[in-house]
């Protein structure tokens, strides 16, 4: 932050973790805390196509760029391009030429993109490492920009907000509506504390596909067969049921990504 009032330096911000933390909460809120578009086997499809197909091409340059640019290397690039609008990289050579993944960037400068410094943050088994690196010794791939934020990269996902968050969100309650409850109500009569109920019941639940005698319901209401149960052993089926429209919805949503 500039704390010096007579100090005009223009800031350059990203969203910090406060701010990501408030909009967790914000979504949690709203009730759609696990609708996310690029979970979507649609986003998925995309970033694969992309990732596959980088990894397929020809890298023409020095032969130093060719073997930094491996398909693996290229195969990420296309991928995180769909999902996240840009794939950044340090250039390291501690230990001879390589690429190393950044998960995590702060950008710092002012408007000229040569006078940029990158805070980048390097994952590892042993915990993350952040080095900060000109950016001339940065690799940062960007689908595309907003002008009022030219050092984040802005991807088809994003830019396509409304339709990959109504597909997060379909798939989304489908799935939650396949984890529920689910299975079968068997009517029994109103003394289930009798002993042969009990046994009938371990019965049932027991069954696994093998077919098992036991008695009529007709007989076993008190008013007698013109109030009971016209239908012996009949089951109702409890679980996921979503609408036709649902899935129609689901399906435009996904071709749209």
């Amino acid at each position: 932050m500039n704390w010096l009032p007579w100090r005009r330096r223009p800031e350059v911000r990203q969203q910090g973790y406060t701010d990501q933390l408030t909009q967790a909460l914000l979504t949690l809120a709203q009730g759609d805390a696990g609708a996310d578009g690029r979970a979507t086997a649609a986003a998925e499809a995309a970033a694969a196509l992309m990732g596959r197909a980088l990894a397929a091409a020809v890298v023409q340059g020095p032969m130093a760029m060719q073997a930094l640019l491996t398909p693996a290397v290229r195969d990420t690039i296309g991928r995180q391009l769909v999902r996240n609008g840009q794939s950044v990289w340090v250039i390291d050579t501690s230990s001879g030429l390589q690429l190393l993944p950044v998960s995590q960037i702060d950008v710092m400068g002012d408007v000229h993109p040569s006078t940029w410094q990158y805070d980048c943050t390097v994952e590892g088994p042993g915990g993350p490492r952040t080095w900060r690196r000109p950016a001339a010794a940065v690799v940062h791939c960007r689908w595309s920009t907003d002008p009022a934020r030219p050092w984040i990269g802005v991807g088809p996902l994003q830019a396509a907000l409304d339709t990959a968050r109504l597909a997060g969100s379909l798939s989304w309650s489908l799935a939650a509506e396949a984890a529920g409850p689910n299975g079968y109500l068997l009517p029994t009569p109103a003394s289930g504390s009798d002993p042969a109920v009990a046994s009938l019941r371990g019965d049932i639940a027991n069954l696994k596909g093998r077919v098992a005698m036991v008695e009529s319901m007709a007989g076993s209401w008190s008013e007698g067969q013109t109030r009971g149960g016209t239908q012996d052993w009949t089951v109702k089926r409890v679980g996921a049921d979503p609408p036709g429209s649902l899935g129609t919805l689901l399906d435009y949503s996904e071709r749209a990504v």
